[in-house]
């Protein structure tokens, strides 16, 4: 049996000021991380998130560069706009756990991640993705999972048009600093 570590702590209500959009359950592994992700919106792609683009151009401009494998070979950045919000999240989350690694003194970083869903079998809106980030890099983890839960969450309510929040795309995220005394286990 593996030995498993559930960070089910992570979900879109770690953030008071947004609405839940989405929630996590996370586990880590000594060969890898897997996710299940639950949209709670009724829209479960970026098909409709006509500025998706530019806000990531905005707040994390590597990611439309990054490699990905998909069914029509496009690059990221054409996938992007018209692709699932695990898929997205998978992404801003290996982007992430990337520039993290090189912030830490690592000379390069490269992780890989795929997201599958199946709604006939489970609930409309359920993603699994897996990472292969091990249990050992769990506080590497555990800011990458931070900062991809605040900005898919502003992504998504930047689209959702609730006039309470302000326009994020007029001033940098305010992204909180690393704290690796947190445990995840």
């Amino acid at each position: 049996m593996k030995s498993q570590s559930s960070l089910d702590f992570f979900s879109s209500k770690n953030n008071s000021m947004l609405p839940d959009y989405f929630s996590l359950a996370v586990s880590c592994s000594k060969l890898g991380t897997n996710i299940t992700m639950q949209v709670f919106t009724e829209e479960v792609t970026t098909k409709h998130m006509k500025d998706v683009s530019r806000l990531l151009k905005i707040y994390l401009p590597t990611i439309l560069e990054s490699t990905c494998f998909n069914t029509k070979n496009l690059s990221f950045d054409k996938e992007v706009t018209h692709t699932e919000l695990g898929h997205l999240f998978e992404h801003i989350l290996l982007e992430y756990l990337c520039k993290e690694k090189i912030r830490s003194g690592s000379n390069e970083a490269v992780f890989k991640g795929v997201t599958k869903w199946n709604w006939n079998k489970d609930t409309f809106g359920t993603f699994h993705i897996q990472i292969d980030v091990p249990h050992a890099e769990k506080d590497l983890l555990y800011f990458a999972l931070e900062q991809s839960v605040l900005l898919l969450k502003r992504i998504i309510h930047y689209h959702a048009s609730w006039p309470s929040y302000p326009d994020i795309t007029q001033k940098p995220l305010q992204l909180s600093s690393y704290k690796p005394e947190k445990q995840m286990a």
